[in-house]
């Protein structure tokens, strides 16, 4: 994933800052607290949940990078989608 564009990266980026956000209001301790709570603490109790997310889906992606590594036939097929993308992306204009 080294090879990912700036804009890709900032899409990236985007993409997990909504996923952070989707989890915390969906999570009916997060709501509670920003309902009845100062926004200080609102702040701490997000923080953590942050934290924990985080965590998550870097538990849950780990398998993403070792079966590129390991899975010859997957890590082709990922190349070829990427390298098309690449390739169509200054033809497309």
């Amino acid at each position: 994933m080294e090879n990912l564009g700036e804009r890709d990266h900032l899409l990236l980026g985007q993409f997990l800052l909504e996923q952070f956000k989707e989890t915390g209001v969906t999570d009916l301790d997060v709501v509670d607290q920003a309902r009845h709570t100062p926004f200080d603490s609102v702040c701490v109790v997000v923080a953590r949940r942050l934290r924990d997310t985080i965590v998550v889906r870097m538990e849950e992606n780990e398998a993403i990078p070792t079966r590129i590594l390991d899975d010859d036939e997957f890590r082709t097929v990922l190349m070829n989608l990427y390298a098309e993308r690449l390739y169509r992306r200054p033809h497309a204009a």
